[in-house]
């Protein structure tokens, strides 16, 4: 358990015991869970850190000192002295049931899977990814809430286009006319799912659980619409990869990553 000066702020914080020597990253993952960058520890420190640990936060109403709401822990206690900002910052944290805090949120995914195996169903994960704090938290949620909204937005506007593209009532135009509409008709929808490319790229680097699964299944049926506007619209590449292919070929490869279709089902599939 790991101990500072101040009055009790209503949980408890515990690392594993390999790094309970390792004062400097014990440190370090206080600063993190208050927000603040250590600046004495450079990008290489981080990829080169060997002793990669967490700090898990247990709540506790009474503090410390209420043996009837947290028992007394009778293991080895790690002392350490945060800076007098650390410290506030520390006291003004809500802990609802069990935060798991690390250097790097490219370390959250194998230390989280750690301590699962430790602890096994006694523990039930309720966010993969969220703030110690509660107003940076609700603004993350909020976040994740719009960030959904808007990509089924512009499904829905590239979906538009396409439907209220009409080749039957250009039967009276010219040929420049009709291909000049052809040709920016084609350049509009690839431009429409060039970005919705992007924008669903990074939500699904935002979002996590039940909203993650349901972004998997989006991300196929973009994939499939893609494909059959292409098929249907773009002329062939003729032995050589088209230049509206690129970026497609790009995604279709993120919408057939396992860990997306594993949220299909087998009639999906």
């Amino acid at each position: 358990m790991v101990n500072f000066s101040t009055n009790d702020p209503g949980y408890l914080m515990f690392i594993p015991s390999r790094i309970a020597d390792n004062r400097r990253l014990i440190l370090q993952l206080l600063n993190v869970t208050c927000g603040r960058e250590d600046l004495s520890a450079s990008i290489q420190d981080l990829g080169t850190l060997k002793e990669d640990g967490y700090l898990l936060m247990v709540c506790c109403q009474g503090g410390q000192g209420s043996v009837k709401d947290c028992p007394c822990w009778f293991g080895q206690i790690v002392k350490v002295d945060p800076t007098a900002e650390t410290a506030i910052a520390l006291s003004h944290i809500q802990v609802e049931g069990l935060l798991l805090v690390v250097i790097h949120s490219s370390q959250l995914s194998a230390q989280r899977k750690e301590f699962e195996s430790l602890m096994g169903k006694t523990v039930q994960l309720v966010n993969e990814q969220t703030s110690c704090h509660q107003a940076i938290a609700e603004s993350l949620t909020e976040l994740k809430s719009s960030a959904m909204e808007l990509q089924e937005r512009v499904v829905q506007a590239i979906k538009s286009v396409d439907e209220k593209f009409y080749c039957e009532e250009m039967a009276n135009f010219d040929d420049n006319e009709r291909n000049h509409l052809l040709n920016l008709y084609k350049e509009t929808m690839l431009k429409g799912y060039n970005f919705g490319f992007e924008y669903l790229r990074e939500v699904t680097r935002l979002v996590s659980g039940d909203t993650k699964q349901r972004l998997s299944k989006r991300l196929v049926n973009f994939a499939k619409e893609w494909m059959a506007f292409v098929t249907n619209k773009c002329e062939k590449g003729r032995g050589m990869m088209p230049k509206w292919a690129s970026q497609g070929m790009d995604f279709l490869i993120v919408a057939c990553e396992p860990k997306v279709l594993a949220c299909l089902t087998d009639e999906e599939y």
